[in-house]
């Protein structure tokens, strides 16, 4: 369920870069479909149908679990099935399978719009904030500029040493 709602947060923003940087499998494949995308050459996506776990009652129960399910299924096909143009029955028919998908694979059936021929991209890990240039060459300066201050304390303390002060 929350692959839908970040799904249907992100489809059609103008702001929103997709970047599969290792995997998107499952539910982040869903969400990867949410807008244009690109993929690592060594990532990989990969679709399958969706489970229930837990399920319990008589057999009435579980054929009306299995009717759910299955329009789970082609609920979140539809994600699929928009971006890549394919049929519902062909992405179905992958999700049957639970299909593991490579970079170029991803590209040549639509499932991306593009392999990722950037550098490494780097992340604040706390927030998973996406660090830019601008960022890291404020950062950088700033620890020059301390690491310029403490050098200067050093030469004066060895100064006032020196002197006897």
């Amino acid at each position: 369920m929350a692959a839908q709602e970040i799904y249907s947060m992100l489809r059609g923003r103008k702001d929103v870069e997709i970047k599969i940087q290792s995997m998107a499998g499952s539910a982040a494949s869903v969400i990867a479909m949410a807008n244009h995308s690109e993929i690592s050459p060594v990532a990989m996506l990969m679709i399958h149908n969706v489970s229930m776990s837990g399920a319990s009652g008589d057999y009435h129960d579980m054929q009306k679990n299995a009717e759910i399910l299955k329009k789970m299924n082609s609920a979140l096909a539809s994600a699929y099935v928009e971006k890549t143009g394919k049929t519902e029955e062909e992405i179905l028919k992958m999700m049957d399978r639970e299909t593991w998908i490579n970079a170029n694979q991803a590209l040549e059936l639509g499932f991306v719009d593009a392999i990722t021929q950037d550098s490494v991209v780097m992340v604040n890990t706390v927030s998973g904030m996406r660090l830019t240039d601008e960022i890291r060459q404020q950062v950088t300066a700033e620890k020059q500029a301390k690491d310029r201050e403490e050098e200067e304390k050093k030469l004066l303390l060895y100064d006032l040493d020196f002197y006897g002060v």
